[in-house]
């Protein structure tokens, strides 16, 4: 906690409860800063309440100073307790077999190095679960310091001077016999130094215990928790612990912290126990749920408060919530009230996270798409956090050794435990919304397998409910819609425009008028204007059409999905695709592509986007179709063979069939300072396919200038009707 106001701001909690102290405490007068004594539901003191019941559960342990009190809570942690000063704070060693982590350091009244070398030999690392005074107070003592990436952290490693902190260690704030060698005339926060910056979902390996990052703003800007996921734990530091928490500060946030809520909520399954920075140390996870309750309880005033010094305590069942009064989120006198308006950013605006989805089956035989996965989370290290999908527990254990084994990085992969059937996590993931008053929503429409299967079908409803899972497990709510759409339909320039291809959204949705149409479609994604092309390419056509010319098949493809030939590169820049009139004269499937893309090219030179402004179209070339042949045995065969084609196509099961894949140098991803593109050629491939993979990636180093273009071979991915585009969905930053 963090005491920025003067000290009638800490009139603000109440009933301080009981601690196990080592000696009762002394006499004082109970007028004496009576806006800090005065808690405790009624005693004289605050401290009058103590000990806290809690404590009494865990082993104490023996060790030289009076100041602290330590106790092994779960074995290998162990709980080091100030109970003497007012905060109560809460420090915690956490032994693994090679190293241990101090997630924090406390006041700095007791010498925490010499406690934490009466604890333990091992190698230690100092994480503070934020930097506020009362938790960096022993940083200065330690050589291994990590903290987040923030101007905040940076800022209050510089320390506190005692006109700023001295009042904490004054009267009425501790009641405990201090140290011989301290000072409250000269208490201050020294300066210590950040030797490693951390990110969200990173892994700190202790050895044989393991401890995620979970990033948690909202008390402070550089708030986190730390997740133990093999033993169920979660360290909460500051973002939750069992009395009032404080969001009333200068530098706290109601709507992130109601974000960081409602992601811990997400967490409550995979937890037994929560492990609070202040006052008990050993608490259920379903506060976990109770928290987020609590804060969606608040923003729609379905709670009653009471003003306390001047702000708003909102009680709840072991804890309260302290706001500003008028609220943050309160509209002021003379506004409009509108509410939080959410839209789907550009692709090209940070982001906090790209998700995947762990391959289930090959679409060739013979051609596994785990490398290609593996070779994407490489390339995003340093760049991006990867939330990435596995079917189970037992399923991402395997996923940890393959990356290990292969030295792929994967300290910025989070796992989720999220059954599904296949990669396309564009289409059937979560499509996120992020709101004016930075929250976030997920875009919930219907999926019909891209129109090969009845809304109802085994295969629908298992990829359909997959965004409902991940916003469930993140706590976030949903934008329901009766309209089957897919998020690889959707192309957005971050400014209120959007565009789709008509003959996709036409097919999904047979009953419904393009007008009906765009409408929900704006509605849902918070766009002001669509821009509708006609048809997508004819590599991408539905497969169960029929044959395209040459008697080639597709690929089980989407029917003609926006992110094979056209996407923003800014507000105002289109690429699009371009086919050259000596592809379209020796490659017919080319040549019903171009006509296609001729037409398109008008729409776009007459469009213009939400502010009036003409679009720059920049032409990309087209790949040389690939083609090549599957039978039974192979994932793509094996579900078309099944289908009933409009053309009166028949496969039958010992049948060879010639395909061609669903390339595009069109569906490459943008995130924070890459740009992951398709490429084709390999020894064997023609000269001109390698012209083009240059070319393709020129233009994208032209029109993204501060961002490394990796150049990744998806033909497997694209074997199975779509690309890396497809497979992945970003979530965008907040801040």
């Amino acid at each position: 906690m963090w005491r920025k106001k003067s000290l009638a701001l800490f009139a603000l909690l109440l009933g301080w409860l009981a601690i196990q102290c080592s000696s009762p405490p002394p006499e004082q007068d109970p007028t004496a800063n009576q806006l800090v004594q005065g808690r405790g539901e009624g005693k004289d003191n605050w401290f009058d309440a103590l000990p806290r019941p809690g404590w009494a559960a865990f082993k104490s342990i023996e060790q030289s100073q009076d100041w602290f009190e330590v106790y092994e809570v779960p074995p290998g942690i162990f709980a080091i307790y100030e109970p003497g000063q007012f905060e109560e704070v809460i420090s915690y060693l956490i032994l693994g077999s090679e190293k241990a982590l101090l997630f924090d350091t406390g006041l700095g009244i007791g010498d925490m190095r010499k406690l934490v070398s009466e604890l333990t030999d091992l190698e230690t690392i100092v994480l503070n679960s934020h930097t506020h005074y009362d938790h960096i107070g022993g940083n200065h003592q330690f050589q291994d310091i990590y903290a987040t990436d923030t101007e905040y952290s940076r800022t209050n490693a510089r320390g506190a001077p005692h006109e700023d902190v001295g009042e904490f260690v004054g009267e009425g704030w501790i009641w405990k016999e201090t140290p011989e060698n301290f000072s409250p005339e000269r208490y201050r926060i020294e300066p210590f130094s950040i030797t490693k910056t951390v990110s969200d979902g990173e892994l700190i390996d202790l050895g044989d215990r393991t401890l995620e990052i979970i990033f948690s703003p909202g008390h402070s800007p550089d708030s986190l928790c730390l997740l133990d996921r093999q033993n169920r734990l979660l360290f909460t530091g500051d973002t939750f612990y069992p009395d009032a928490l404080y969001v009333h500060l200068e530098d706290s946030d109601f709507g992130v912290y109601t974000e960081s809520a409602n992601r811990l909520a997400g967490l409550a399954e995979a937890l037994d126990n929560i492990l609070p920075s202040h006052n008990e140390p050993f608490l259920s996870s379903t506060y976990m749920v109770s928290m987020r309750d609590a804060f969606q309880s608040v923003r729609e005033a379905t709670t009653p408060f009471v003003l306390t010094d001047g702000d708003r305590e909102y009680k709840f069942d072991g804890f309260s919530i302290l706001i500003t009064d008028p609220p943050p989120f309160e509209e002021k006198e003379g506004s409009t009230g509108a509410q939080e308006v959410f839209t789907f950013p550009a692709e090209f605006e940070p982001q906090e996270s790209i998700w995947m989805a762990w391959p289930t089956y090959e679409y060739k035989r013979g051609q596994p798409l785990e490398p290609i996965l593996a070779e994407i989370i490489g390339a995003t290290e340093g760049h991006v956090q990867i939330d990435l999908i596995a079917q189970d527990e037992e399923e991402i254990t395997q996923i940890r050794k393959l990356l290990q084994e292969n030295e792929v990085p994967y300290e910025h992969v989070r796992f989720h435990s999220v059954p599904h059937g296949d990669i396309w996590m564009r289409d059937m993931g979560p499509i996120f919304l992020r709101g004016s008053r930075r929250n976030l929503r997920i875009a919930d429409f219907k999926f019909n397998v891209w129109g090969y299967e009845d809304p109802n079908s085994d295969g629908s409803r298992l990829e359909e409910r997959v965004d409902r899972l991940i916003a469930q497990e993140l706590g976030l709510e949903t934008v329901e819609s009766q309209l089957i759409s897919e998020g690889g339909n959707h192309e957005f320039n971050g400014k209120g425009t959007m565009m789709a291809v008509e003959a996709v959204e036409r097919q999904r949705n047979p009953d419904w008028t393009l007008e009906e149409i765009g409408k929900e479609l704006k509605r849902v994604l918070g766009q002001k204007k669509l821009i509708w092309l006609k048809e997508g390419m004819a590599e991408d056509e539905l497969t169960f059409r029929g044959k395209l010319p040459g008697d080639v098949y597709t690929v089980i493809t989407t029917g003609g999905h926006i992110d094979e030939l056209a996407r923003f590169a800014d507000a105002h820049t289109v690429l699009l695709a371009e086919i050259t009139d000596d592809e379209r004269a020796s490659d017919p499937i080319a040549a019903i592509s171009d006509e296609r893309l001729d037409e398109n090219l008008k729409i776009l030179e007459n469009a213009t986007c939400q502010d009036g402004h003409p679009l720059k179209i920049v032409r990309m070339a087209v790949p040389d179709s690939i083609f090549d042949t599957m039978k039974a045995g192979d994932g793509v065969f094996d579900y078309i063979q099944r289908l009933q084609y409009e053309d009166g196509s028949v496969i039958e099961p010992g049948d060879e069939i010639k395909v061609v894949a669903a390339t595009s140098y069109l569906n490459f991803h943008i995130t924070n300072g890459l740009v992951l593109m398709q490429t084709y050629w390999e020894p064997g491939r023609s000269a001109s396919l390698k012209r083009k993979d240059e070319e393709a990636k020129r233009i994208l180093g032209e029109v993204f200038p501060d961002r490394e273009i990796v150049a990744i071979n998806a033909l497997r991915v694209n074997l199975g009707g779509g690309g890396l585009h497809c497979i992945l969905q970003q979530q965008p930053a907040l801040h």
